[in-house]
């Protein structure tokens, strides 16, 4: 099985075991291939399809490489699955969603000494954190697509880390990038 399906089906076999059992799927890291044991940052989102279209149902992750790739995405996958924003997915559910996965490379700080310029200075192929005190927030890549104003981005960012719209532009603030490599199961 190729990679990129292994963690699909992992991600899928996840949501059905927490939705269904309420238990976490287990599996066996150390026989798995030096890849799926890698630490990496991972976000798995589920979508739920409505009239041939995507719509958002949760989506959770790790921004940094704190766990083994395959453990990353069942415990994202399982996150995902009562992301705070939604109601908990339920199990009739199941048959209406897709998932996505995005592995992420290691967010890098920004660094721009005039914060002014830093909207002309993003890029619409990475995302993006945003950091101030215990506040955080994330924007994964694929959120250009809602949000191509570089400002209106980076203000709600801010507002998704609980920091008013303009934090970005106080030098205090931390911004880090990272590019993702998406995963998406097809219908």
């Amino acid at each position: 099985m190729e990679f990129e399906e292994y963690l699909l089906k992992l991600a899928k076999e996840s949501i059905e075991k927490w939705v269904k059992e309420r238990k976490e799927l287990k599996i066996d890291i150390e026989k798995l291939p030096p890849k799926l044991k890698e630490k990496k940052g991972v976000f798995v989102t589920i979508y739920k399809i409505k009239n041939d279209k995507k719509e958002l149902r949760g989506c959770i992750g790790f921004p940094y490489a704190i766990l083994p790739l395959a453990e990353a995405v069942i415990k994202a996958a399982k996150e995902a699955c009562e992301d705070p924003r939604f109601p908990p997915l339920s199990e009739n559910e199941l048959k209406e969603i897709v998932i996505e996965i995005s592995l992420l490379s290691q967010p890098k700080r920004v660094e721009i000494e005039n914060r002014a310029k830093l909207p002309e200075k993003l890029d619409k192929n990475k995302g993006y954190i945003i950091k101030r005190g215990f506040h955080s927030g994330l924007f994964l890549p694929q959120v250009w697509k809602e949000l191509q104003d570089p400002e209106e981005f980076l203000a709600n960012l801010c507002f998704k880390a609980g920091l008013p719209p303009d934090a970005w532009i106080d030098k205090n603030t931390e911004i880090y990038e990272f590019e993702a490599e998406i995963i998406e199961e097809r219908r």
